[in-house]
């Protein structure tokens, strides 16, 4: 049984070292975003972008950067509350929003337009991209599930799912497609058949949340139960349950490695959860409602959406607000003194060379970022200039992301002085 031993010790040094990050933890003050509520929120795949839907009627794409959120973009355009959003699994630039209004809007954030349209037959309340991209499922009140080409934006398929529908999504090899429904049953379908596979009754109550971990073996669902069930993507067996929650689950999250889930209650508390031994390693209360929560995509961050009532200075009257705070945990001190140990010995000629810089992750996503947006700078340049009459030029570069109308006068850039102003400290 030595491998057992082995698994246990590694498993108990993994938790160990999880709580002693979360005692490092950057907390950020909360960013005021809206005064209407975040229905959805969703990292882009570099995780450059975090982008969140309103129940105002608008979408509003952040630029993550320095460990600070940006307000990169506010799209409108439709006419109902923006129910969900996802971006593309390989486009960082490209994300599907779904509404009240019946229409499903593609937005390419780097033509800062939208890019195509559709009219669907019913109220719209979940969207989500294929994992190879090619496909963009939309699930609608009416219990339909509507499939689009992601080439070309033409429909191809309508098929009838389970009843009060609320989540869909694909599992990682795209084989397998699954709806979840008010009654906490998770429907499973072939795909690209959709002929059922099996009906399980995964909760008690409606099913919240419905995430896939990055390897594609694990997924976890939320309901409304109070129970949090993590589930082999393989035989579609629950193999975990998790109980203890006193109040019912509205949401969760999987962290980039699938080694943590966050999940948030309706009574205002933030819990995160260690998979392999299914303890809570870190609790927060927190001063607001939260309505969603979002792992970046490659660092340990978690991006928190909340609605809160406060009193404003000037005025006896309480103002509501939709908020983000951004969780961030630092490296352990273990960790540090493990890797000090292990690195080589440096030797003279080393010592006396130029030190190496260390591994750019954030760096590159910024300076990534800063040659998109000074490429996005030099159009806006060459049309004003051209507008005016004196040919293409630089010169006005440095009035970058200024207001300007584009096609549909759906997105609006925000004044970089104005920017400053809404930087979280």
């Amino acid at each position: 049984m030595p491998s057992v031993s082995s698994s246990q010790s590694k498993n108990g040094s993994d938790l160990k070292n999880n709580k002693k990050m979360f005692a490092n933890r950057v907390l950020v003050p909360a960013l005021d975003v809206d005064d209407s509520e975040i229905l959805s929120m969703r990292w882009n795949r570099v995780g450059f972008h975090l982008a969140v839907a309103l129940h105002a009627n608008i979408v509003k794409v952040y630029n993550f950067a320095e460990s600070k959120l940006l307000l990169y973009e506010t799209c409108r355009g439709h006419t109902q509350p923006v129910t969900d959003l996802s971006w593309h699994p390989f486009h960082p630039n490209l994300m599907a929003t779904c509404s009240l209004d019946k229409t499903i809007r593609i937005l390419d954030s780097r033509a800062q337009k939208w890019a195509a349209c559709a009219i669907m037959e019913s109220e719209n309340v979940c969207v989500k991209w294929s994992p190879d991209g090619s496909t963009l499922g939309i699930g609608s009140k009416d219990n339909f599930v509507t499939f689009f080409d992601g080439r070309n934006w033409k429909r191809l398929t309508r098929h009838m799912v389970c009843e009060d529908l609320n989540l869909v999504t694909w599992n990682k090899d795209g084989t397998l497609f699954f709806c979840s429904n008010a009654f906490g049953e998770l429907a499973v379908y072939k795909w690209p058949s959709m002929t059922t596979d099996m009906t399980v009754l995964a909760h008690c109550g409606a099913v919240t949340g419905l995430e896939f971990d990055h390897t594609g073996h694990m997924f976890a669902t939320t309901g409304e139960d109070g129970a949090l069930g993590i589930w082999d993507a393989r035989s579609i067996i629950c193999s975990k349950t998790l109980c203890w929650f006193k109040d019912q689950i509205q949401g969760l999250s999987i962290s980039h490695d699938g080694k943590l889930i966050a999940t948030f209650t309706d009574s205002m508390k933030l819990d995160i959860i260690h998979v392999k031994s299914g303890i809570s390693v870190f609790e927060m209360p927190t001063s607001y409602r939260i309505t969603a929560v979002a792992w970046h995509p490659e660092l340990y961050l978690l991006a928190i959406a909340g609605y809160c009532r406060r009193s404003r200075n000037n005025y006896k009257d309480i103002q509501q607000c939709s908020v983000i705070q951004t969780l961030t945990l630092s490296q352990t001190p273990v960790a540090a003194e493990t890797a000090a140990e292990t690195a080589p010995a440096e030797t003279a000629e080393e010592a006396a060379a130029e030190p190496t810089p260390p591994p750019q992750t954030t760096t590159q996503a910024t300076q990534w970022f800063g040659a998109e947006l000074a490429g996005f700078c030099f159009v806006i340049s060459c049309t004003l200039l051209k507008g005016k009459g004196d040919g293409i030029g630089f010169t006005l570069t440095t009035e970058r992301c200024r207001t300007f109308a584009v096609e549909e006068s759906c997105v609006e850039m925000v004044d970089e002085n104005k920017r400053n102003d809404r930087i979280a400290a």
